[in-house]
């Protein structure tokens, strides 16, 4: 065997040599590293959760309509008695729940009922031509909830019949019993039990339990919107 050789050999013997041993060490310190599990994680720094701020504010409340072309800024429809009765002349249209500009209003409803359809007749004005040969989708703004607490439907804790939300107090959960009210695609509003500047918790309270150290990970302010 050539002198070339035995050096080749003896350099890759001497680098397993150091590999081991350094991977040796790894697993003794790795093994030596005290061991630190979620909940002790949690009972030193809180359980993390996501929170908001609660706030007041103007809730618009929107009715869906499908209307088909009548003429070249005319739309009608049909809807039904529980919609008609919340339609009255002059009402904005959108095209879109809550957001968007205004695109039309509501120019005539009928008081009496179609026999042909079982449901009662309605016309939309649109401020400008609409390129639309079928049925379409608008929004129409008949009611406002004015300076009202509003969250989303997700942050409700149901229990024995009972609804509740988590709010955050010194750094602690308090679990809130509420009374809820209107809701939509808006959220639900909730006349008692929350007070503008409450802190409730949106994420993570599916792992709580009542005065459970809590730590904020992300905190936003609601803007009376349910979000």
């Amino acid at each position: 065997m050539s002198k070339k050789r035995i050096l080749v050999y003896s350099i890759c013997m001497l680098l397993f040599v150091v590999f081991v041993i350094i991977r040796q060490r790894q697993v003794r310190f790795m093994r030596n590293r005290p061991i630190i599990s979620t909940v002790s994680r949690w009972q030193e720094n809180g359980k993390p959760v996501f929170v908001k701020r609660i706030s007041r504010g103007d809730i618009l409340l929107f009715e869906k309509l499908t209307l088909r072309p009548a003429g070249n800024k005319v739309f009608e429809g049909y809807v039904p008695k529980a919609i008609q009765e919340k339609l009255t002349i002059g009402q904005n249209i959108y095209a879109e729940s809550g957001s968007g500009s205004i695109i039309g209003s509501i120019s005539g409803v009928s008081r009496d009922i179609s026999l042909d359809t079982g449901m009662y007749y309605v016309k939309a004005a649109f401020e400008k031509p609409v390129d639309a040969s079928d049925w379409i989708v608008v929004y129409v703004h008949t009611d406002t909830l004015r300076n009202v607490i509003c969250v989303s439907e997700n942050i409700i804790d149901r229990q024995d019949e009972k609804m509740y939300v988590w709010k955050v107090e010194g750094a602690r959960a308090i679990k809130q019993e509420v009374k809820t009210g209107q809701h939509n695609g808006y959220g639900i509003v909730i006349p008692e039990g929350l007070n503008a500047g409450d802190i409730v918790v949106y994420k993570g309270f599916t792992q709580l339990s009542e005065n459970d150290l809590v730590n904020i990970v992300k905190s936003t302010d609601n803007s009376g919107v349910g979000q």
